[in-house]
């Protein structure tokens, strides 16, 4: 019994011994950890910044160039995630990059930190038959972004914004209008008949103001439909005026 405080001091002084190489290692192991990267060494550009789709129409392609401009460091990665705006109106990814992760709306490709650039390109597609009311278009905002894997929801490395457009082709003539003269006069007629009939034979009348002047808008209800048109114009003591003109949708007579 007389040797058991020895034996303890033994114990607790290997014990320290140990505590004190693992304090020793575990900070050399931080000491030795890579530094954080800055922002500002890294490059990202990308191939256009407004993407034009059309309802029913082609995918447009955006490409995207990211490259680290520090100190190489090929044991690390960052991720260049591509966003796609206006999924509300099936906008979408219909081609990924190889070696991405493609979801619906969102790529992400990794970009190795050793001062090479990083290509990668993706096709934007619009959708097959909803989108905005025919002769409308919509717009919204997307972003390639360099963000860290471990924590993709801190602030990006670096954010490129681009645009994309989507229109829906117009199916009807704006608006037919114009402007009466008494020929004699050389002046506006005013209170003359404007009958107008489409080429789907639908018919409109309407009639000049003080200034002679006439105009018939499209309408949901009531299209202009494309094609030839014929207006006829009367009045009381006047002769009558006939004229046939042709207009393709999206236009104004």
């Amino acid at each position: 019994m007389g040797d058991t405080p020895s034996r303890f001091r033994v114990i607790a002084w290997a014990l320290a011994t140990v505590l004190t190489s693992l304090a020793v290692l575990t900070g050399l192991a931080v000491l030795a950890g890579p530094a954080a990267a800055d922002p500002s060494e890294f490059e990202v550009r990308v191939s256009t910044t407004r993407i034009h789709l059309q309802t029913g129409g082609q995918a447009r392609r955006l490409t995207a160039v990211a490259r680290f401009t520090g100190e190489a460091r090929s044991g690390e990665q960052v991720h260049m995630v591509f966003h796609v705006p206006l999924a509300e109106h099936n906008v979408a990814i219909v081609e990924g990059a190889e070696g991405c992760q493609v979801a619906h709306t969102q790529m992400r490709c990794p970009v190795t930190m050793d001062g090479n650039e990083h290509r990668y390109s993706m096709r934007i597609g619009p959708p097959a038959d909803e989108g905005p009311a025919p002769g409308e278009q919509v717009q919204g905002d997307g972003a390639v972004r360099l963000e860290w894997p471990q924590d993709p929801h801190a602030e990006p490395l670096k954010s490129v914004p681009y645009r994309v457009i989507l229109a829906s082709p117009a199916t009807s003539v704006n608006e037919v209008s114009g402007k009466v003269f008494d020929q004699q006069a050389q002046e506006p007629l005013p209170g003359a008949v404007v009958a107008i009939q489409d080429s789907d034979d639908k018919k409109w009348e309407t009639s000049t103001d003080a200034d002679g002047r006439f105009r018939v808008s499209t309408s949901s209800e009531k299209p202009l439909t494309p094609g030839t048109f014929t207006i006829k114009i009367s009045k009381k003591g006047f002769q009558s005026y006939e004229v046939r003109l042709k207009e393709d949708a999206g236009e104004s007579i």
